[in-house]
C-alpha cells in the first residue's frame, strides 16, 4: 500500500514531494525498496522528493545501504 501511495503521489508530477518520515520507527528493505522506486518516478517527473523527520535509526538504514546521497533528507 505504501508503494502505492507514493507512486500515485508522484505520478501527479508536483513540483515537490515531502514525505514525513517522524512516525517511522523501523525501516526494512522492502521500504527501502519503495523509496528508490518512488525517488525514479519523481526523478522522472522532475518532482523534488524530500524526507523529513527521518529518526537516526532509520536515516542510518540509508547511509549503510549507499543511498544517503541519492535522497535530500530535511
Amino acid at each position: 500500500m505504501f508503494g502505492a501511495k507514493l507512486a500515485e503521489a508522484c505520478k501527479g508530477k508536483p513540483a515537490e514531494l515531502r514525505i514525513d518520515l517522524t512516525g517511522l520507527t523501523y525501516l526494512d528493505s522492502s521500504g527501502l525498496r519503495e523509496f528508490v522506486r518512488a525517488a525514479d518516478v519523481c526523478a522522472s517527473n522532475d518532482t523534488k522528493l524530500t524526507l523529513a523527520g527521518a529518526r537516526r535509526s532509520v536515516h542510518q538504514i540509508f547511509v549503510i545501504t549507499d543511498l544517503a546521497d541519492d535522497f535530500s533528507f530535511e
